[in-house]
């Protein structure tokens, strides 16, 4: 389903983008070389997409990528040539028909000047898209080598900052988290590892039966999974427990993917609340003591709420809250309504 929604975001964004070129061709002269019809634009348009697509499709997969560089670049230069060739014999009629008072000598400088702007200009395209598939395979490589690694040994191939490679066991992995634009890689010891990419290329790396993505931000290991609920997962995190929501939209697809890998661990209502002499299980710093109590005193306490009490930015007090959540001490309860909110899981002071 995920390859199948990337190609067809794939598709729309080639089509956007000609639709796009089409119109700035036939509403903008700069663009072309004096043709006094639209057909005649569109012709053009088309023209050279057939030669950016014969490159992107054929000449790239089939010669360049087997080595064959030279004659890959000689085919590309000659697409690009053959391009502008045919564009300007398509709009020569009007062409002359516009500057038929003109010297013959002054024509024929015109008509040199004109095919030299329209050759840089397909070429600009082919440019574009050579190094658009260039990007693609290289991905595609890199994806292919991941996946070969993994296979044979058992791990996941990161590329780290200041790093380069490093080959992580997939049993260490805790879970993957997207945060401040980077992919965050927590391990069962400790350890954190940052990465720049998107949580959808991991994703695509990964085997379905280890890794799961519980919501837009989330890839956890299956292994760190204790129980879960019709909205929540509890995972062991360095022998603390972290309960993670599952996506707004597609949480029954997670929870069916849940209860095929072991359906033992499903419970079939919220996370309960724990009992009024349940005591924290570590030692909390005096910010957290009184962010707890708040909640506690506070039910259905909003990040909002938290930020306004504490003079804080609404993301430290969505961090704040999220350390309390990881240890078991709040949760998150409610559908985005009037009574959604934080609350405590045990409700005696501290």
């Amino acid at each position: 389903m995920i390859h199948k929604t990337k190609r067809i975001l794939t598709i729309a964004l080639h089509v956007l983008f000609w639709a796009f070129v089409a119109f700035r061709f036939c509403n903008f002269s700069a663009l072309r070389p004096l043709a006094l019809h639209t057909w005649k634009e569109l012709i053009s348009v088309g023209l050279i997409t057939v030669m950016v697509y014969f490159n992107y499709f054929i000449s790239i997969p089939h010669l360049l990528s087997k080595n064959r560089a030279f004659l890959f670049w000689v085919c590309a230069a000659a697409s690009v040539v053959v391009c502008t060739g045919a564009e300007m014999l398509l709009v020569r009629n009007d062409m002359l028909s516009r500057m038929q008072y003109v010297e013959k000598i002054n024509w024929a400088l015109v008509w040199y000047d004109m095919s030299v702007q329209i050759f840089l200009r397909d070429a600009a395209f082919f440019l574009f898209f050579f190094l658009l598939k260039m990007y693609h395979t290289r991905a595609l490589q890199l994806k292919s080598t991941g996946r070969a690694v993994m296979e044979k040994t058992d791990r996941v191939v990161l590329f780290l900052p200041k790093v380069g490679a490093k080959l992580v066991s997939i049993n260490d992995i805790s879970y993957f988290s997207y945060e401040d634009a980077k992919t965050c890689i927590y391990l069962r010891n400790g350890e954190k590892y940052e990465q720049y990419c998107s949580l959808n290329a991991i994703e695509d790396s990964l085997p379905d039966d280890t890794f799961l993505r519980i919501n837009r931000h989330t890839i956890i290991g299956l292994v760190n999974v204790l129980r879960f609920s019709p909205r929540e997962v509890q995972v062991n995190i360095q022998g603390q427990i972290c309960i993670m929501e599952f996506y707004s939209t597609k949480g029954s697809e997670v929870l069916s993917r849940l209860k095929r890998w072991n359906p033992e661990l499903y419970i079939d209502h919220p996370f309960g609340v724990l009992a009024d002499t349940a005591e924290p299980l570590v030692e909390l710093n005096r910010e957290q003591r009184e962010l707890l109590q708040y909640v506690k005193n506070n039910p259905g306490a909003k990040t909002g709420d938290v930020a306004d009490q504490f003079h804080l930015s609404e993301s430290s007090a969505k961090r704040r809250l999220n350390e309390l959540k990881c240890l078991d001490l709040v949760a998150y309860r409610g559908s985005r309504g009037f009574d959604s909110g934080y609350y405590a899981t045990s409700t005696k002071d501290i």
